[in-house]
C-alpha cells in the first residue's frame, strides 16, 4: 500500500548567509538561538513561484507564504504554534481556493521520546462554507536523545475502518545526517507487513540552516545538505548540485531526478534562497 499525502500538505520549501556558525556533528535540533542567518525567500519551479518567511523575536517561523508571479495574490500560507520550549505544536495550512480560509491543520503532541501528530482535512461547499472536517493522518515519531527520529509509524483514517497502522519507516544516523531509510508496508489483505528497498542518502559537509528552525525538527532535520537519494523501490536517483555563499550556506541549487521505469525521463528544479543575519 502506498504511503500517500494530501497535495495540499506538501509545501515546497528549501534552503546564504552572512557569518559563521559554530555547529557540532550532533547539535541541538531545531533549536533557534544556534541560527546566525534566517531563510526570508526562497524562488523555485522556474522562477514563477516563491516562499517568503516570516519569524518572532525567538526566530520561529510564524508564516510562510507561496506566491505566484501569475497572480496578484498569494496562493496559500501557512501559520506555525510553538510551546515554551520552541517546539512546533500546530500547523495551519489556508488556501486562495476557499478565500484563504483554513484548509487544514496539524497538531503536534510532544511525550518524552515520542512525538503524535495529527493531520486534520476541512471541506467547504460551492460557496466556500464549511460543511466537514475529517481526522485525515496520524504519524507517530520515536526519538532518541538527541531528537534525532529513530522510527516513523503512518495511520490512515479510513471511513468505516478509523486508524490503523499501514506503513512505518526505520532511520539510520550518522555524524548529525540520515544515511538509510527502510520502510514496511502494510499487505492488501492487511495480514502483514513487507521490507521495501532501503532509501540511501548522501551528504554534503556544509551547514543545513533548516536545522536550527523548530517548525522543520522532523521533516529536515540533518546537519548538512542532501546532495543524493537513491530509491530502490520506485527507481529514481534525485542528486542536488549546490552553489554556495561564502559562510557555506546554499545560495541556488539545482534538483535533478531520474526516473529509470520511465527510459530514464530527468526532471529537473531549480531553486535560489535569501537570507537575513541575525541580530
Amino acid at each position: 500500500m502506498k504511503n500517500i499525502l494530501p497535495v495540499m500538505l506538501c509545501i515546497s520549501q528549501l534552503f546564504l548567509g552572512c557569518q559563521k556558525d559554530s555547529v557540532t556533528p550532533l547539535g541541538t535540533i531545531g533549536d533557534p538561538s544556534e541560527a546566525s542567518v534566517l531563510l526570508t525567500k526562497v524562488t523555485h519551479d522556474a522562477d514563477t513561484l516563491y516562499d517568503t518567511y516570516e519569524y518572532n523575536d525567538n526566530h520561529e517561523v510564524i508564516k510562510i507564504t507561496t506566491h505566484s508571479i501569475h497572480n496578484s495574490e498569494p496562493l496559500r500560507h501557512n501559520l506555525y504554534f510553538y510551546d515554551q520550549d520552541s517546539k512546533l505544536v500546530r500547523r495551519e495550512l489556508y488556501r486562495q481556493q476557499v478565500d484563504h480560509q483554513l484548509a487544514a491543520y496539524e497538531t503536534l503532541t510532544w511525550e518524552a521520546d515520542e512525538v503524535t501528530k495529527l493531520i486534520y482535512v476541512l471541506y467547504y461547499n460551492e460557496n466556500n462554507q464549511k460543511i466537514a472536517e475529517e481526522l485525515f493522518r496520524k504519524n507517530v515519531y520515536t526519538l532518541n536523545g538527541r531528537l534525532e527520529t529513530t522510527r516513523l509509524s503512518e495511520f490512515q483514517n479510513i471511513p468505516g475502518l478509523g486508524l490503523f497502522n499501514f506503513s512505518y519507516t526505520d532511520y539510520k544516523w550518522e555524524n548529525g545526517n540520515i544515511i538509510e531509510k527502510k520502510t514496511w508496508n502494510l499487505s492488501d489483505d492487511g495480514s502483514q507487513f513487507f521490507p521495501q528497498p532501503t532509501v540511501t542518502l548522501r551528504y554534503d559537509d556544509q551547514r543545513n540552516p533548516y536545522r536550527v528552525l523548530p517548525h522543520e525538527a522532523l521533516n529536515r532535520p540533518w546537519l548538512n545538505n542532501v546532495i543524493e537519494e537513491t530509491d530502490a523501490e520506485d527507481n529514481y536517483v534525485t542528486t542536488y548540485t549546490y552553489a554556495y555563499h561564502a559562510s557555506g550556506y546554499i545560495q541556488s541549487a539545482l534538483k535533478k531526478t531520474i526516473h529509470m521505469d520511465d527510459d530514464n525521463e530527468v526532471e529537473e528544479e531549480r531553486f535560489t534562497y535569501e537570507y537575513t543575519p541575525v541580530d
